[in-house]
């Protein structure tokens, strides 16, 4: 999976004026971290009538509500439902803020990664291109917007294939966080895995090493290791010691996975079974037939 960076509430800075909508974008926001996603949308639906309502089609808060809208059809897949939403309010804040501010900037970015998701890679490209110029000229070069900007080219880039390009937009997004986040910031080890994978894809095993075994330290800083992405990690890192035929490198990494992963799930969960074969693998290639078979039982 590959992790972009965005902001779900990109106006949340404009606190809407009546305790109605402060009501609705809560119990919103709560329904969205519990992953209730259908009930976030229905949610942000009621505050989209009533903001326009009080405040009309032209305002602010409006492009709010449509955002807010359009973000959680994105979570549910619905990306034709949530494409139109992201136009709309863009053109608004185009129109009310111009074409200058960070909340364009921000609309441009939600539209670019909609667009790269829709596989629409040049208009992707042109979004976060104009995201990114605005940003620079507002804020400066290393302040962590435009590491967002940095970091979804990247992946706009990896989906055209261009994988040198995408690997310095990386690089470059890692730079930026590290400075103005600090290394135990989520959007580094976000922008770090993004990194990690490319070198896989390309096959260049040296570098996936040694950036995913950097990956690891620092995600088990930022959650510890009884977090899923963490685990993810190791299963990847134990991957790509197999690639290069390290199997007894591949090993503990899988073991630890393996172990996490069973106090995760069940015990016939998919996850659990992935790494039980991956294993089962590792252990076939150096000759350990009977751990091997006891894994299989």
């Amino acid at each position: 999976m590959k992790y972009w960076l965005s902001y779900l509430l990109f106006f949340q800075i404009l606190a809407l004026p009546a305790q109605n909508w402060e009501e609705l974008n809560a119990k919103a926001m709560q329904a969205y971290n519990t992953h209730k996603i259908k009930d976030a949308l229905e949610l942000w639906q009621k505050s989209k009538e009533e903001t326009e309502k009080k405040f009309g089609l032209k305002s602010i808060h409006y492009a709010t509500a449509l955002n807010n809208v359009a973000f959680a059809y994105k979570a549910l897949g619905e990306y034709n439902e949530a494409a139109p939403l992201y136009k709309q309010a863009t053109e608004i804040v185009k129109n009310v803020e111009g074409e200058n501010s960070l909340l364009y900037a921000s609309a441009l970015n939600n539209s670019g990664e909609l667009e790269r998701i829709l596989n629409n890679l040049p208009e992707a490209e042109k979004l976060h291109l104009k995201a990114l110029e605005i940003r620079q000229k507002k804020v400066g070069t290393d302040h962590a917007y435009c590491a967002q900007s940095h970091n979804n080219l990247g992946l706009v880039y990896e989906n055209t294939k261009q994988y040198d390009k995408a690997v310095l937009a990386y690089q470059e997004a890692i730079r930026i966080v590290g400075k103005a986040l600090g290394e135990k910031h989520p959007f580094y080890a976000r922008s770090l895995h993004n990194l990690a994978q490319t070198y896989a894809t390309q096959n260049a095993w040296d570098k996936a090493e040694s950036t995913y075994q950097n990956l690891l330290k620092v995600q088990e800083n930022i959650t510890g290791k009884k977090d899923e992405l963490y685990i993810n990690i190791l299963c990847e890192l134990g991957m790509v010691y197999y690639n290069q035929a390290k199997y007894a490198q591949a090993e503990p990494i899988l073991k630890e996975a393996l172990a996490l992963k069973q106090e995760f799930y069940p015990p016939k969960h998919p996850e659990v079974k992935r790494t039980q074969i991956d294993l089962i693998e590792v252990f076939e290639k150096q000759g350990k037939t009977s751990e091997a078979n006891d894994l299989k039982k």
